[in-house]
């Protein structure tokens, strides 16, 4: 089963600021999926929907057992709806202690306290490592080398499914640098407002060097979701709330860097527009060419077409070596990649709309890659093509 989350926290919320928050920040800054209220929940949303469709759709659910939590009716139903899917075997509630101690829990579930648990006295760190030890499924890829280079054979059971990821989430893409966001929104004039949060003092520079001059204003790629352009930064400024600093940045699309889509109707060499989009998109994905079986000419001209002739155009793959950077965090490795394809399937006016663009680690060294995706309309009287690809780019040799 696909699982949209990686977890789901249930919590009681008298918890949040002493730890709940911070472990749910923590998570999602490692490129987790997170269900988690503050981030889930919008203005008019069922409640009680949400929060079904969250159970239902993570893969585990972190429950944080307080004497608050012991207190609450609704977190005893989350609890309860997580219970219900251990039953076919899998385990699927890893417990935290926060506060309370073991015979509370017995006196509470003694099932519940029969199971292993991690408690908040050993620190968010050490709590979060133990977290990521049960999710992290390249964890389990690394000890697959390990015992396969013993001659030992080993059999995953099938609760572990290499990483994917179908959305990129909260994560945006500033100049091939990832942030995790608060906040994205789309104002009347189609200005964004970007509220970042920072992970390091490299990212907090690069942010605050995006504040704008008195004369000129700086342009950045943009990525997110399934969206993409080049953005004039027109505004950079600061907040900070508990000593957590998040900046608030204003992009407008800067249309002269937008490039012209009119070499997209051109067909070439027998190949038509969208046969030439579709090798172009198995180029950025699979790093793939088509084999050099004429004349040379010709040859280097339909590569000419097929990386495009607007003002972005992929020189190679970008997976390779982004690989070659993330391979110790393949959680980040996903979205980052998805991202950046996000970015040169659309600037490079491949396709106009994502519809599907589906991303899977398999093995130690292949990206599966599942993608559909429509073209721009050209003609009123013609429906846009659909373009899919299916297939694996080999990220090291």
């Amino acid at each position: 089963m696909i699982y949209e989350y990686d977890v789901f926290i249930s919590h009681a919320s008298e918890d949040k600021d002493s730890f709940v928050r911070p472990l749910a920040k923590e998570l999602r800054k490692k490129g987790y999926g997170v269900w988690y209220d503050e981030f889930s929940l919008t203005l008019g949303d069922s409640l009680r929907c949400s929060i079904d469709k969250g159970l239902g759709n993570s893969q585990y659910g972190i429950v944080v057992l307080s004497p608050n939590f012991l207190e609450k009716q609704w977190p005893q139903k989350e609890l309860d709806g997580l219970a219900a899917r251990e039953i076919e075997g899998r385990k699927v509630i890893l417990p935290i202690w926060h506060n309370i101690l073991y015979e509370d829990i017995i006196k509470y579930s003694p099932t519940l306290a029969d199971k292993l648990a991690v408690s908040t006295s050993k620190g968010l760190d050490y709590v979060v490592r133990e977290i990521v030890k049960v999710i992290e499924p390249s964890q389990l890829l690394s000890n697959q080398v390990d015992l396969k280079s013993q001659n030992i054979s080993l059999t995953f059971s099938n609760q572990f499914a290499p990483p994917e990821i179908l959305s990129s989430d909260a994560w945006i893409l500033l100049d091939n640098e990832l942030f995790l966001t608060e906040l994205v929104e789309t104002k009347v004039d189609q200005s964004l407002i970007v509220e970042i949060i920072f992970s390091d003092s490299k990212q907090e520079a690069f942010l605050r060097n995006l504040q704008p001059g008195q004369y000129q204003k700086k342009l950045v790629s943009y990525a997110y979701q399934n969206d993409a352009a080049i953005m004039q930064v027109e505004s950079v400024l600061s907040k900070s709330t508990r000593g957590e600093t998040i900046f608030i940045i204003t992009l407008k699309r800067y249309q002269q860097e937008q490039g012209n889509s009119l070499m997209e109707i051109v067909s070439f060499n027998n190949y038509s527009a969208e046969e030439i989009a579709e090798l172009r998109a198995r180029f950025i994905l699979l790093n793939e060419l088509p084999s050099d079986n004429q004349k040379a000419s010709r040859y280097s001209m339909l590569h000419n077409f097929i990386k495009g002739f607007n003002n972005i155009q992929p020189e190679k793959c970008v997976f390779i070596d982004l690989w070659t950077k993330l391979k110790k965090e393949p959680q980040l490795f996903l979205i980052h990649a998805r991202l950046a394809a996000v970015y040169y399937l659309k600037m490079t006016f491949t396709v106009e709309h994502i519809l599907e663009l589906k991303f899977a680690l398999t093995g130690s060294n292949s990206l599966s890659v599942q993608f559909r995706g429509q073209r721009k309309q050209f003609y009123v009287n013609r429906q846009p093509a659909i373009i899919e690809v299916k297939g694996s780019c080999v990220l090291e040799t």
